[in-house]
């Protein structure tokens, strides 16, 4: 019950998080769609467009990983002996056939050379009753698409927050439908009979619901979000939509890790307790070439809003309270506020979901999700104003330089 209340926090607020800069290039935490590949279980009508989430940018590349689990396949066949990264059957899937399958000669060209440390270490192999203690080598490797380290999955996810809690709705998958069903053939899924999987359109509705899903309209590619009664709804009810369902682990470079994507509501990266040679979720990642934007190959959708905060609030304000100073940030995308409190030495920051309408403001905050607070602003001159439950609050404009330097 725990985790399926931990997973709402992919519903909507993967799409807060994301940068709503007019610009270019995307940032990390936004959602791209470049390639396709085949994934509602219906061959017949074509592949359909890979979504990914941006994991960094830099000058030149975008580090992309797919939304979904998109493919389910072995780290290695191979019973003899245990095998690393380089040799195995999974990097020559993901460098060969996947990208001949998902992307154009246009596309493939722009994907980027990553150079990639794998690390090596001890593991378990169970082999005709025998338990076999073997070493696996560390390696490095340049790959075009490869699958992320133990070390990366730690790294990546955060976006600017050193909190793993918010930060954990950056990390949850789902298998595609057409890996729902192989997992089900494969055993490896909770239904007793392949006949009882949900249909296509019974589990696009629910990836619909956990994550962010682009929609492509006749002019431009959308992705649509919810109101914030919308969310709070959903939350309530998540616990007996979700109760049923399982997630997937996927796997990573180092052979015989696989990465939660959901443990508490934190994720995490665990060991399978026995060398493994049955196919696995996984999670195609790589770099791309920026000038692939350039070029019209990677597709940005407009995050579509049904309402967003007052105009006026948006930008920065602080007030002195007592003694301690309070900085307001009311994001550029009129859905997320960041509050911040500094007592001199100590520095503590907030996140929040936010919306007005007229003059009344609705707060939830991250890690409390369901619990609405409601309250009205007003702007008297350059003073804000806030009034929830009768604690007032009086704020000024600040500048920029004026924002303390935190993690969200």
């Amino acid at each position: 019950m725990k985790k399926g209340l931990c997973i709402l926090l992919i519903l909507m607020l993967m799409l807060t998080f994301s940068a709503l800069a007019e610009t270019n290039v995307p940032e990390a935490g936004s959602v791209v769609v470049y390639g396709r590949y085949e994934q509602d279980g219906n061959p017949d009508n074509g592949p359909e467009p890979l979504q990914w989430l941006v994991l960094e940018t830099d000058e030149n590349t975008l580090l992309l990983i797919t939304q979904y689990e998109i493919a389910f396949q072995p780290f290695s066949t191979r019973q003899d002996l245990l095998v690393g990264w380089a040799d195995s059957e999974l990097r020559a899937w993901l460098n060969n056939a996947f990208p001949a399958s998902a992307f154009t000669e246009e596309e493939r060209a722009a994907i980027a050379e990553t150079p990639l440390h794998t690390a090596g270490g001890r593991r378990t192999l169970y082999r005709r009753g025998e338990t076999i203690e073997m070493e696996v080598p560390e390696c490095d490797t340049v790959d075009r698409v490869f699958v992320l380290s133990s070390e990366e999955t730690d790294r990546y996810f955060f976006f600017g927050t050193n909190d793993a809690y918010a930060a954990s709705e950056h990390r949850l998958s789902m298998p595609s439908y057409s890996v729902l069903i192989r997992l089900a053939l494969y055993g490896s899924a909770n239904w007793e009979n392949v006949r009882d999987i949900p249909g296509a359109d019974v589990y696009a509705e629910l990836a619909n619901r956990l994550l962010p899903t682009a929609r492509e309209t006749e002019t431009a590619w959308t992705m649509p979000m919810p109101s914030l009664r919308e969310y709070i709804d959903f939350w309530q009810d998540m616990p007996e939509l979700l109760q049923s369902q399982e997630l997937w682990p996927s796997l990573l470079r180092e052979q015989g890790m696989i990465y939660t994507n959901y443990w508490d509501g934190l994720g995490c990266t665990g060991f399978y307790d026995w060398y493994c040679w049955d196919p696995t979720c996984v999670r195609p990642a790589l770099r791309v070439s920026s000038t692939a934007l350039e070029q019209g190959l990677i597709t940005q959708p407009k995050e579509v809003f049904p309402s967003r905060t007052d105009p006026d609030l948006i930008g920065q304000w602080k007030a002195e309270v007592e003694d301690r100073t309070e900085y307001y940030w009311f994001h550029e995308n009129g859905y997320r506020l960041t509050m911040a409190m500094s007592d001199g030495d100590t520095l503590y920051s907030t996140s929040f979901l936010c919306q007005t309408t007229g003059r009344k403001l609705n707060l939830v905050q991250l890690g409390a999700q369901g619990q609405l607070h409601e309250g009205s602003f007003r702007i008297d001159g350059d003073t804000l104003i806030l009034d929830f439950a009768g604690q007032k609050v009086f704020l000024k404009r600040a500048n920029a330089d004026e924002w303390p330097q935190i993690h969200e």
